[in-house]
C-alpha cells in the first residue's frame, strides 16, 4: 500500500507576535488533525480517499487502520517520522485499536545518504526526488489552502463554512493524490538499488529463491560471497529485473532439487 496524509493546521493562543516564542500545552485550542487519507495499492491504479467531516477525523481513522491491516506492506515518504505516528496518535485520543508495528518501507530513508547506502541527492523532499529521477512533480500549494480548510472547521463563528471551504477540501485531497502517484514512481526507480525489505515472492506464496523484488522465478546463480562471519552465501540474480541477493546454500539446494523434480515429473507425463 501507498499511502499520504495531509494534516491541519494547530490553533494556539499566545500575547503577540514575534520570533522563538514558546507555545505551551495550555496555549492549545484545537490539535492537529488530519485532514484526508490517501491510499493506492500496488497492480491497482485506482486511488482511494478519506476525507474528516468538517475538523472530525474519527471516523477517517476508524476506517484508515482497517485498510493497514490488509497490507503486507506500506509506503510512504517520512512515513514513519510523520504519516504513521501521526495516525497512531490520533487513533489513541479516540479509543481505537491499532496494530503496534507495520511492515513499514519509508523512501525518505531510502533517499538519505548513510554509510555506503542511500543516495546523496541535493534535496529529500519527495517532490525533488520525482523531478530529479523525471518521474513527475507534486502539484502547488501554499499555506492559505490550510488556513481556508482548518479556520471554517474549528472557527465557524469567525470563518463560515462556504463554498469556498469545499473548493479548498477539493483541492487538498487533489494534491493529496497527486503525493500518491509521485510516491509510487518514486518507490519504483529506488527500488533496483536499496535492499529488499521484505520478501514479496514469499509473502505472495512464492519460494524463496524466486526475486525477492518482482516475484519472478525466472532467476539465475550469479558466483558466491564469503560473509564476515566467515559463512559462504550463493548470489541469485533475477533475469527479470536484474536485482541480485545472497541466499544460503541450502536455499539453492532446494532450489535445484525442485528443478529436478519438475523435470522429472515433466517426463513422466
Amino acid at each position: 500500500m501507498f499511502y499520504d496524509i495531509e494534516t491541519s493546521k494547530g490553533i494556539y493562543s499566545g500575547f503577540g507576535q514575534g520570533w522563538n516564542k514558546t507555545i505551551g500545552m495550555k496555549d492549545e485550542i484545537v490539535p492537529v488533525k488530519i485532514i484526508c487519507i490517501c491510499w493506492q495499492w500496488e497492480g491497482i491504479d485506482e486511488t482511494f480517499e478519506l476525507r474528516w467531516d468538517k475538523g472530525d477525523d474519527k471516523k477517517l481513522v476508524k476506517k484508515f487502520i482497517k485498510e493497514l491491516n490488509k497490507a503486507d506492506e506500506i509506503v510512504a515518504h517520512n512515513g514513519d517520522g510523520f504519516d504513521l505516528p501521526r495516525i497512531r496518535a490520533r487513533a489513541i485520543i479516540h479509543g481505537l485499536k491499532m496494530d503496534y508495528d507495520y511492515p513499514a518501507i519509508d523512501t525518505l530513508k531510502l533517499a538519505r545518504k548513510r554509510a555506503g547506502k542511500g543516495f546523496k541527492f541535493e534535496s529529500n523532499r519527495l517532490d525533488y526526488i520525482a523531478q530529479i529521477l523525471g518521474v513527475g512533480a507534486k502539484i502547488t500549494t501554499n499555506g492559505e489552502l490550510w488556513d481556508r480548510i482548518t479556520y471554517p472547521s474549528f472557527l465557524p463563528g469567525l470563518y463560515p463554512i462556504t463554498k469556498d471551504y469545499y473548493k479548498a477540501l477539493d483541492y487538498m485531497v487533489k494534491y493529496c493524490h497527486m503525493d500518491i502517484e509521485v510516491l509510487k514512481k518514486v518507490y519504483e526507480k529506488l527500488q533496483p538499488y536499496v535492499p529488499h525489505k521484505h520478501h514479496a515472492a514469499v509473502m505472495s506464496g512464492g519460494n524463496k529463491w524466486d526475486c525477492p523484488k518482482c516475484t519472478s522465478g525466472n532467476v539465475k546463480k550469479n558466483g558466491t560471497r564469503v560473509m564476515a562471519s566467515g559463512y559462504r552465501k550463493n548470489q541469485l540474480l533475477c533475469k527479470n529485473c536484474k536485482y541480485q541477493w545472497k541466499v544460503p546454500p541450502r536455499v539453492v539446494l532446494n532450489w535445484e532439487q525442485w528443478k529436478l523434480d519438475v523435470k522429472l515429473y515433466n517426463e513422466s507425463i
